[in-house]
């Protein structure tokens, strides 16, 4: 079944202890909100430091395309 995988960085305040996980190159806080397109619709995220080709690597989504 094909997959389609797009991602979307949601602007949030800087948590604390975080240091640096959730802050984006670009100057801001992030979460990253990846939206795969499936059979289950399933919806997976990541830490806004992190780019969507590695959000997807780490899901469940990328054993079952392999």
């Amino acid at each position: 079944m094909p997959h389609s995988v797009d991602g979307k960085h949601v602007t949030m305040r800087k948590l604390a202890n975080s240091g640096s996980l959730y802050y984006k190159y670009k100057g801001f806080f992030s979460v990253v909100l990846t939206a795969p397109v499936d059979g289950d619709h399933k919806f997976i995220s990541g830490y806004g430091s992190m780019f969507d080709a590695h959000i997807f690597n780490k899901s469940e989504l990328d054993h079952e395309v392999s």
